[in-house]
């Protein structure tokens, strides 16, 4: 994937710019922007299943061979003494490189070996995801009220890489294939083609990327975010044909189409930042007609690249949830299924940001790296820094202003990407940010005091899971409740829709039968919506409207800690916790649900599981 990733980024080079060829890992990062802006396409008309899967991401390999082919020539022995002369000249710097590759390449089997997944988020949902675009083409969940947090691109990383591997190794997405990505864009930020190696910012960001504190609970997205963000933040000035990377305005269309795509995968503000920060500086008379109607068109081609990369998953997104865009729309949600939360007031919203600032993760320190990065770059490229620790640091302040109801351990899953990516690049950047660098160098020093124990910890880890990477201990106790879910699936007619509320519904055909993830129970439904707190006949019927035959459930009294009665009961009772709403609807739907086993026909039950029939009588 990543070789792909690479090939994919090669064609985008070549479309920028024919002439200058970047380092390989932010073609990795364009690449992987590309692969999911055709995903979106190729996942909006359901023909995204294995066998495409397999071909896009070996046309990326092959794009690689057929872009690198020139450099195979007889001029290739002496790329590689000019190479060997320079990796020996600078024997400090390459120590250096060395080691950083080495770390990336712990890192990425530590990822491939680490098996634990979250039971109330990757196997009732991401799995889900993932594999149903595998097996269907497409991502279709009218009732998986959670499938509004997410647009569907990392689904699609995931079912790219379950096209030919076991599922029990999908942390290796983005635990590792992404944090080699990482890795890669900070090489080349910091030693980047046609400057002199920076060691002290290489140095800086390595320690800083390999030690940057764990704040994952399930195999979403995070570290591909951040990919994501570095791609964009080396986009808006990356050197193309023989100019450098200073300011210019208006800005290649090209590049403006690139700077959007990638946008679409993280955020905006950062863009809109640096944008306007060189309309001003790059025009003497910004006011001016001219330089208003390049604006104007600078703006409009940005606008529609963004649209036309987002439109297939915000369309796929209306088809389930009946919103283009979350949390702008809320669709199909039921009323009461809250995420976001603002504070009561400015005291308790100062609270929030004050908690986040300050609570050690990612970073342990986090303002002063937000300071350095503040402190404009010298020389070229000036406003870049400032513009994404701005940005960074707004992100987090409008994070704070809406996730009151959320405990500080968990937005700092949300606020990872920008947080970590603000640090990093500054850390990068180190060598270049004059009276900044002092702030990094404390920033840095405080950061490592603070995290070491936790750091050892995590690079035992790492070592602990590299060495069970290629093993197949434990993957035969993962795979044996399939034939459970199998058994059950065989008592439902091939072809019958049916929807699920089990554990762990990834274990489902998808190809035998159309079946429905009913997540979080009373979260969402199709219109006219949910009926919460109607009854089970009025749930049986509304059901049935919706085009589904079959229901089936786990038993509500296992222990789990996603649908066990007990766990959400206790939710009730925690005032100001986003969980309390849903308790409420969850516990109202599972009281309906066990209802309808005496006015629906009993078709099995087994495993723990039960199967209605929702259109016979008993």
């Amino acid at each position: 994937m990543l070789l792909s990733f690479v090939g994919w980024g090669s064609l985008v080079n070549l479309w920028l710019d024919g002439v200058r060829h970047v380092d390989w890992g932010l073609r990795a990062g364009w690449g992987m922007a590309l692969f999911l802006v055709v995903g979106g396409f190729l996942c909006c008309a359901h023909v995204s299943v294995q066998p495409v899967l397999i071909a896009q991401v070996g046309a990326g390999v092959v794009a690689f061979f057929a872009t690198c082919r020139p450099r195979l020539t007889r001029a290739w022995p002496a790329f590689l003494r000019r190479r060997s002369i320079l990796a020996v000249g600078r024997s400090g710097v390459s120590a250096l490189v060395i080691g950083a590759y080495a770390m990336a390449g712990l890192s990425f089997f530590a990822a491939l070996g680490n098996h634990w997944f979250n039971p109330s988020d990757d196997l009732p949902l991401y799995f889900v995801l993932a594999k149903k675009i595998v097996q269907t083409g497409s991502i279709y969940e009218p009732f998986a009220v959670r499938r509004l947090l997410t647009f569907g691109a990392q689904a699609y990383l995931h079912a790219s890489f379950l096209s030919v591997a076991p599922i029990y190794y999908l942390g290796a997405v983005d635990g590792g294939i992404c944090l080699v990505l990482v890795f890669s864009l900070l090489l080349g930020l910091a030693c980047g083609a046609g400057r002199t190696p920076n060691a002290v910012g290489l140095g800086a960001a390595m320690l800083l990327l390999f030690s940057l504190q764990e704040v994952r609970t399930n195999t979403n997205s995070e570290v591909s975010s951040l990919a994501a963000l570095l791609t964009l933040y080396r986009t808006v000035r990356v050197p193309l044909g023989e100019r450098s990377d200073r300011l210019e305005w208006p800005p290649s269309p090209r590049r403006v189409v690139a700077v959007a795509a990638i946008a679409t995968v993280c955020v905006l503000l950062f863009v809109f930042f640096v944008l306007a920060s060189d309309y001003l500086l790059g025009n003497r008379r910004p006011w001016a007609r001219p330089s208003l109607g390049s604006l104007l068109r600078t703006t409009l081609i940005f606008v529609a690249a963004c649209t036309i990369a987002l439109l297939p998953w915000s369309i796929m997104l209306w088809q389930s949830c009946g919103t283009f865009f979350y949390p702008l729309w809320k669709g199909n949600a039921s009323p009461g299924w809250v995420v976001l939360e603002p504070p009561k007031d400015l005291w308790e919203a100062a609270l929030q940001l004050s908690g986040h600032l300050f609570f050690g993760k990612p970073v342990a320190l986090l303002v002063p790296f937000v300071i350095a990065g503040l402190t404009p770059l010298a020389g070229r490229a000036r406003n870049d820094l400032a513009a994404l620790s701005a940005a960074s640091l707004l992100g987090l302040v409008a994070l704070s202003r809406q996730s009151a109801s959320f405990p500080d351990a968990d937005a700092a899953r949300y606020y990872f990407p920008f947080v970590a990516a603000a640090a990093l690049a500054v850390a990068a950047s180190a060598g270049r940010l004059a009276i900044g660098a002092v702030l990094v160098s404390v920033a840095l020093a405080a950061h490592l005091a603070l995290s070491r124990d936790d750091t050892r910890t995590k690079i035992e880890g790492y070592v602990t899971s590299a060495h069970d990477a290629l093993g197949i201990v434990g993957k035969e106790d993962f795979d044996a409740p399939t034939f459970d879910y199998q058994d059950v699936q065989d008592h439902i007619p091939a072809g019958a829709t049916f929807v699920d509320a089990v554990f762990e519904g990834f274990r489902f055909d998808y190809r035998r039968n159309p079946v429905l993830s009913l997540d979080v129970l009373g979260g969402m439904g199709p219109k006219p919506g949910w009926p919460t707190h109607a009854g089970a006949d009025v749930l049986g019927d509304y059901l049935r409207s919706c085009g589904v035959q079959y229901l089936v459930w786990v038993d509500f009294d296992l222990p789990s800690e996603f649908y066990n009665r007990a766990h959400w009961t206790s939710h009730l009772a925690k005032s100001g916790s986003y969980l309390r709403r849903e308790a409420a609807l969850l516990l109202d739907a599972e009281d309906a649900i066990e209802k309808l086993s005496a006015n629906r026909r009993v078709v099995y039950q087994a495993h723990g599981m039960t199967v209605v029939d929702l259109s016979a009588a008993p």
